[in-house]
């Protein structure tokens, strides 16, 4: 189990909590320049991410959690793609990142199921998977760790590249290249 939860919500969310002072509120335009990613990053509890048309139409809102109330949208992790039909970021704590998509279908904006990386045959222990770029339908994501202190028997790290399904709301592993290393102690 991740150590922290997400829920999603394609609805707007009546009772959003308040703004503290320190909260902050940052806005990522599209290319087209037709819609905005509003991320609110909030000092205590989950960030907030809100897709909004430049009218203020809001298309969908995601909230980040988990139960140590670390979960928060990394600084500058933001990405759309160059046609303004799918955004990616990467939001998680010290011991976990993971990269959430979301893609403009016919009926409107979906989260974006994506495969989780491995190596060598096997899952990947506390990683930090970022998206890198956007080519076309397809997402290229970078993998590092393991992270939190998991790292006495070695690292791994490199890109996973996925296939982007927008209508099944889906994206298919088509490359991976994580590359291991082992600490000596291990071998």
């Amino acid at each position: 189990m991740h150590p922290f939860r997400t829920i999603l919500c394609c609805s707007l969310i009546a009772a959003s909590p308040s703004f503290a002072a320190d909260d902050k509120a940052v806005r990522i335009p599209s290319p087209k320049g037709d819609l905005v990613l509003l991320v609110e990053q909030r000092t205590t509890g989950a960030d907030t991410v809100k897709l909004e048309g430049v009218s203020g139409k809001e298309f969908l809102t995601f909230a980040v959690d988990d139960e140590l109330k670390e979960g928060e949208v990394k600084d500058g992790t933001v990405l759309w793609s160059p046609a303004s039909d799918g955004v990616a970021f990467a939001a998680g704590n010290k011991s976990v990142i993971q990269a959430f998509a979301f893609v403009r279908t016919t009926a409107g904006w979906k989260p974006l199921k994506l495969p989780a990386p491995s190596a060598e045959g096997k899952a990947l222990e506390n990683p930090h998977v970022q998206p890198a770029k956007w080519q076309g339908k397809q997402l290229v994501l970078t993998i590092s760790g393991p992270h939190g202190g998991q790292a006495a028997a070695g690292t791994y790290a490199g890109t996973m590249t996925v296939e982007v399904d927008p209508e099944a709301g889906v994206a298919k592993k088509i490359e991976e290249n994580i590359s291991v290393s082992k600490n000596a102690e291990s071998r």
